[in-house]
């Protein structure tokens, strides 16, 4: 979706609401909604968490993925992230070693290996 400034679009149709049923629980018209998504109206902090919460996700979810590169992309994503997070220092090395014998670690195509 990078067609987008945001990722508000995305997430709304994954969730399947509507601009107007978006715009309505956080306060504005479907038509500044539309405007939102499509970077043509500024959006508040307060209107970015709103939306975050009407959606189900963290406020950086909706950042453009150029903006924030490391934020989960799904569910599925985010539920090893927070597998990692609550895992002991054992348990760590333990999935860094499976991680990098199954998926040895490289920098993404077109970028130079840290």
């Amino acid at each position: 979706m990078e067609d987008y400034p945001n990722r508000i679009y995305e997430w709304r149709r994954r969730r399947d609401v509507s601009q107007e049923a978006l715009g309505k629980a956080i306060g504005v018209t479907k038509m500044s909604m539309s405007r939102m998504e499509r970077g043509l109206q500024a959006i508040t902090l307060q209107q970015l968490q709103d939306i975050a919460d009407q959606l189900e996700v963290y406020a950086a979810d909706l950042l453009p993925t150029r903006d924030n590169p490391n934020v989960a992309r799904d569910q599925a994503e985010r539920k090893q992230l927070l597998r990692y997070r609550v895992a002991d220092e054992g348990q760590r090395e333990m999935l860094d070693r499976v991680s990098d014998a199954v998926i040895p670690y490289g920098a993404p195509p077109g970028e130079e290996a840290a």
